[in-house]
């Protein structure tokens, strides 16, 4: 059987990997090897390869998050990290602004900037420990890793140019396999690929109407 996502079940929609198999599916699209997304028996093969779930609180990552998921590129991961770290490497611009780079222990990166260091690196710190969500990557990255580490890049005092000092370091760092930023620019959407759930926050902000913020466990698998 087919369902409306188009995902088969084989009558499998009771198996307990079954949830797991359509989440990575549904939210992969383009990064699942063909033995589990387009073969007739995706969801079979599936479970052929990665067996059974350690337990109801891990999720399916990719080891290569540039590669799609297939029987060499996943491993289990817990949901929740205690005690996730994050250092901010120059203290004395806290209250400054400018373009930073958060970087993970795993290697990947983010490059952003803001008008106050200390309001977003408080912001990653909580995002990061807790439940809430920046990107998709970054969550997969929050996941798997241990710390990372909030850097200034550049300290801009003219918020003028502000986003294009971002742009600048976004170009730069462009062809870079571990920059996890969804788009190349900081003056385009071109390249980002909303979920359904996003386009739907976003509308609602536009409308000026409050919406829920989306924990971390609800955008994992």
């Amino acid at each position: 059987m087919k369902s409306k996502t188009g995902v088969k079940s084989n009558g499998l929609y009771n198996h307990r990997l079954f949830n797991t198999y359509y989440g990575m599916v549904i939210r992969n699209r383009g990064m699942v090897c063909d033995r589990w997304a387009n073969s007739i028996n995706g969801i079979a093969n599936f479970i052929e390869d990665v067996g059974s779930k350690p337990s109801d609180n891990h999720i399916l990552v990719r080891i290569n998050e540039n590669m799609p998921y297939s029987k060499d590129n996943y491993q289990w991961a817990t949901k929740r990290k205690v005690g996730y770290n994050i250092t901010f490497l120059q203290p004395s611009f806290i209250k400054s602004s400018g373009v930073y780079k958060l970087t993970f222990d795993s290697g990947h990166f983010y490059i952003g900037s803001t008008i106050n260091f200390e309001m977003r690196f408080k912001v990653y710190r909580n995002s990061l420990k807790k439940t809430y969500v920046e990107n998709k990557k970054m969550n997969e990255c929050a996941i798997r890793c241990n710390s990372a580490t909030f850097e200034v890049i550049e300290e801009v005092l003219d918020l003028t140019i502000l986003r294009h000092r971002e742009d600048y370091y976004l170009k730069m760092y462009s062809d870079n396999p571990n920059i996890i930023n969804r788009s190349k620019s900081a003056f385009s959407n071109k390249g980002i690929v909303w979920t359904e759930q996003e386009r739907i926050s976003i509308s609602r902000s536009l409308k000026g109407i409050p919406h829920k913020k989306r924990k971390l466990n609800d955008c994992l698998l």
